[in-house]
């Protein structure tokens, strides 16, 4: 007999046409939120899926009883798809020693080391712009964002300038989108469910062509730095010396370099995005943002430094309530490894079921976030974040499953908008959408279509260029050498689609 506070139903619409993949869990929450109940659940298929609803629950679920919900039961099948064999997507021993290798990588000190590949990609921002906008003023952020969010993680992680932003159809990125091209929300979730019957037969989460692009293009870097004696600051280097201590395959080294890759565009250009689309609707918050920026670079012989930006505070504050209003990661999933007695209750979460945090969910909850539409960055003051609770605002996740590269993630954003508002004033345009529409054909919450905007550029005497020119940033010259080789050979004879 279930206990009174567990719930199950099963969902409506058909996932990726009527409704989003989270939209169903979401409703449980909000039907269950106010019950007194620790959780709610449905059925994903024939199996339970347990949402949680109590804040100290979720926290004891990602920190303090983690141990037993260090799976995220992601589905992957290395036999055909290597690349899968990423740290966002293993589980069990290999995860927890590949993260401990890594983690040191991504400290606040290594992040310095990085700073300047992202001001080198940022300073030409101003000029792509002005290239971009149409005769009535109106640029397209999304696209924008991402090609600057390109160009960024291919320096920071291959050492390759790529240049999307001069030549949006560069192989490097068009490798990149080809991959979210080629997902498919209902086969992902049914791999997920029924991981046995998908091995069977060989589905892929990864195109084979884009397999071969990672692979190729990791392999002919490394020996290329082996041959030359070349020792670079990206991720790259950070698997290459792992490589000393771990026996990894060119394919384990492929994939968490892809992995890092993916996340970071996609994640990063669309929080640009939403957060670029939030201050052009709210234009007061916009000027507050920009008054900011203005003064903090006056105060540093207007040079946008490392810890000129961690000035930034209130720019901060932004980007942290585009997060909560727009998390791009709306649910996080773990799997109970053993039965797990519920603390306070006498329920025991069954080893194998599937727990659904819906952080998106929380985060519009009226009871932690009043007027929760409303887009309020004060919200995010030292003072407003010490009331909540830590697991009202989970858009990195928390615990030692975490997303490990969200101080790189938060540290290019943040460049990005300095020097885009330093520069430009946008504002709402005819073909804005408002409100926003998310992509119903994919798990991660991403705009639908263009999102352009109006963009002014400001008077120069007011707000002058104060990004260094010439940063000097050492490139290898295995990154000249891969832009000018566009061909790469396939088993499939496919070419970079």
């Amino acid at each position: 007999m279930l206990k009174p506070f567990l719930f199950f139903f099963y969902g409506r619409g058909r996932i990726g046409t009527d409704c989003h993949a989270i939209d169903i869990p979401n409703e449980v929450y909000q039907r269950f939120r106010e019950s007194g109940a620790p959780l709610a659940g449905m059925f994903m298929l024939s199996d339970p899926l347990i949402i949680l609803l109590d804040l100290e629950l979720i926290k004891h679920v990602l920190i303090k009883d983690f141990a037993n919900f260090s799976y995220r039961g992601l589905y992957h099948n290395l036999r055909d798809d290597p690349l899968m064999g990423n740290l966002a997507a293993i589980d069990g021993p290999y995860w927890k020693r590949l993260r401990a290798k890594l983690t040191p990588s991504f400290t606040t000190g290594k992040m310095k080391f990085m700073y300047p590949t992202l001001i080198k990609v940022a300073e030409q921002l101003p000029g792509v712009v002005d290239q971009r906008l149409s005769d009535a003023g109106i640029i397209d952020v999304k696209d924008l964002s991402a090609c600057y969010t390109t160009d960024v993680i291919a320096s920071s992680t291959l050492g390759i300038e790529c240049d999307s932003l001069h030549n949006p159809l560069e192989d490097f990125r068009l490798i990149t989108v080809k991959f979210f091209e080629e997902y498919s929300v209902t086969r992902d979730l049914i791999s997920q469910r029924l991981p046995q019957l998908a091995k069977m037969l060989h589905w892929t989460n990864t195109p084979k062509v884009v397999t071969d692009f990672y692979i190729k293009v990791v392999r002919d870097n490394i020996a290329y730095r082996a041959e030359h004696g070349i020792v670079r600051q990206d991720f790259l280097q950070i698997m290459i010396d792992l490589i000393k201590t771990e026996a990894l395959t060119m394919e384990e080294i492929a994939a968490q370099v892809f992995v890092f890759i993916i996340a970071g565009y996609e994640t990063t250009s669309t929080t640009m995005t939403n957060c670029l689309w939030e201050l052009a609707v709210n234009e007061d918050i916009q000027e507050q943002v920009r008054e900011e920026v203005v003064r903090v670079m006056q105060e540093h012989d207007d040079v946008l430094t490392y810890e000129c930006l961690k000035q930034m505070t209130y720019l901060d504050q932004v980007l942290k309530e585009t997060l909560r209003k727009h998390p791009i990661a709306p649910a996080l999933k773990r799997v109970a490894y053993e039965d797990y007695k519920v603390p306070g209750t006498n329920f025991v979460i069954k080893a194998n079921t599937t727990v659904l945090i819906p952080s998106e969910a929380i985060q519009h909850d009226p009871r932690y976030y009043p007027e929760p539409e409303k887009f309020d960055p004060l919200r995010f003051t030292p003072e407003a974040m010490e009331e909540r609770h830590p697991m009202t605002f989970l858009p990195f996740g928390d615990g030692p499953r975490n997303c490990i590269g969200l101080r790189f993630g938060r540290m290019q954003v943040l460049i990005g908008l300095a020097v885009m508002l330093r520069k430009y004033r946008f504002s709402v345009a005819p073909t804005t959408p408002i409100p926003l529409v998310y992509d119903q054909t994919i798990l991660l919450r991403a705009p639908k279509g263009k999102v352009e905007l109006k963009c002014e550029r400001l008077v120069e005497e007011k707000f002058a260029d104060h990004i260094p020119k010439g940063a000097n940033v050492e490139v290898d010259n295995f990154a000249a050498s891969i832009r000018e080789r566009r061909e790469y050979e396939y088993t499939d004879g496919e070419r970079n689609k």
